[in-house]
């Protein structure tokens, strides 16, 4: 499409037309000429609200094409009371080229790192909202030092529920965090990612073969909370709760097993108790 400036702004007034077709149509046209459409940020982030999902999925569309340019706004957006605006300016967002996607997470790190908690919360809220561009954000606050933005970063990856591969293993990594807080959060986070997808069980399971006692700890405790995803796990699980010297272990694995919650699992750790039973002299 070749209009210019006065296209642009006639296709802007469209978008507040009474007929959805017409909204619809306008804001797919806007999407079509970024360099024009810029002057139409507003109306365009304002269909964002629109009740027809085709006005407001072809307005986040021509957002995305416009960049730069509409970034402040979309922001803001993600602020909005409205779930469908918020949901609009994080597709905008989506759509935008990865060298503008990498300098709003860099544009929005330094706020989440504020020791004002007011601020760090509404960032931390802006970034969940933007769904996978806020992943990098999150893992690069994960490396600071201040605990309660480590926290903040893990609710974040958890609200997000995107297990990228990065995720998992920064959330594995978190089994050996000084911070018992931070371990049970991720070990959380990885059991909720693991109910909905096989793929992070693979990546999780593998560490029941180490030697570090909070490694297998975590592992335990995120591999309980899968649920039957983690049944392939049973008879390590078994082995520390009948073989380990450390009693922390063998909680933990007895744990595991009614946390997963599967017949197998619940049959194990019931025997594993009546063996205690036996053993203290009840028999």
């Amino acid at each position: 499409m070749a209009l210019k400036e006065p296209g642009a702004q006639a296709l802007g007034a469209l978008l507040s037309d009474k007929d959805s077709w017409v909204r619809c149509r306008s804001a797919s046209a806007l999407g079509l000429m970024p360099s024009d459409a810029g002057s139409v940020i507003p109306a365009l982030v304002e269909a964002l609200h629109d009740r027809d999902f085709c006005v407001s999925e072809k307005a986040a569309i021509a957002l995305g094409a416009v960049g730069e340019p509409a970034v402040p706004p979309l922001l803001e957006a993600l602020k909005s009371n409205s779930a469908s605006a918020r949901k609009g300016a994080a597709q905008a967002l989506g759509y935008m080229s990865p060298d503008v996607q990498k300098k709003v997470g860099e544009a929005l790190l330094p706020s989440l790192m504020t020791k004002d908690e007011f601020v760090r919360g509404e960032a931390a809220m802006r970034i969940t909202h933007m769904g996978k561009i806020g992943i990098p954000v999150f893992l690069a606050a994960l490396k600071e030092d201040d605990v309660d933005l480590r926290q903040r970063a893990v609710d974040g990856l958890g609200e997000i529920g995107i297990p990228t591969p990065e995720v998992v293993y920064a959330l594995i990594a978190l089994f050996k965090d000084p911070q018992k807080t931070l371990r049970l959060k991720g070990a959380v986070v990885l059991g909720r990612f693991g109910q909905r997808d096989s793929s992070v069980y693979q990546k999780v399971a593998p560490n029941l073969a180490s030697k570090d006692k909070d490694v297998l700890l975590g592992t335990l405790r995120a591999l309980g909370d899968m649920g039957g995803v983690a049944e392939p796990s049973l008879p390590q699980i078994v082995f520390l709760l009948e073989e380990s010297p450390d009693p922390d272990l063998r909680n933990e694995a007895a744990e595991s097993l009614i946390n997963m919650g599967t017949t197998a699992s619940m049959a194990a750790a019931e025997r594993y108790t009546k063996d205690q039973y036996h053993r203290g002299g009840h028999d």
